[in-house]
């Protein structure tokens, strides 16, 4: 099953599932058939396991979860699947909490606005923050300028006065000199009396 769905053997793993194959196999790292087929971005993989009831929470050894490796990836339609099918939209993994909203922020490098608009469509908690230095999703998308991904984020309600155990929003973006993005906080009333970094330096 491991290389079936590494592979994108679509019949193959068909097969060995109606042979009675453990759709729950997983590796010496903990990744799984779902886990596979959602970092690949197989769509007819996905929907194959979770006809055989997989576990779409299944997650790796380093806590990784197959929407996460979806989410890096910027498989949207994955990403809907396994929401739909029960995935935690709020599941954290590694040292520092990754979660799915910073990770579609660009907390995997890349900012996926298709699959922040699924998880707002979700109700995902857009003030969720990381474990390992509060970090939250409108702070990352401040700092890499992604503008479209901050006005939905704000308007779905995310804390412009939320920090990190470093800097604040208002800061953030002043100090990236992202001019469009201190504008619209500015005319979403930030308080500008907050912009101060963990060193003490304020905008």
């Amino acid at each position: 099953m491991l290389i079936a769905t590494i592979q994108e053997h679509y019949d193959v793993a068909r097969y060995l599932l109606l042979k009675g194959a453990n759709v729950h196999l997983a590796d010496e790292r903990g990744y799984s058939p779902i886990y596979n087929a959602s970092k690949n971005g197989d769509v007819r993989m996905v929907s194959l396991l979770i006809d055989h009831k997989c576990n779409v929470n299944q997650a790796s050894e380093d806590g990784n979860s197959p929407l996460l490796s979806a989410i890096a990836g910027g498989h949207s339609d994955v990403v809907r699947i396994l929401i739909k099918h029960g995935a935690d939209i709020h599941h954290t993994a590694g040292n520092y909490g990754l979660f799915p909203l910073y990770a579609s922020c660009g907390g995997c490098g890349f900012g996926y606005e298709d699959i922040v608009d699924i998880l707002l469509e979700n109700d995902v908690n857009v003030n969720q923050a990381l474990s390992s230095d509060g970090s939250t999703s409108l702070l990352i998308v401040i700092e890499k300028g992604y503008f479209s991904i901050v006005k939905k984020l704000i308007n779905a309600s995310a804390d412009m006065h939320q920090a990190s155990h470093h800097s604040f929003p208002l800061y953030i973006a002043s100090w990236m000199n992202h001019e469009d993005i201190v504008d619209y906080l500015l005319e979403k009333q930030v308080k500008t009396g907050e912009c101060e970094s963990s060193e003490g330096r304020r905008w």
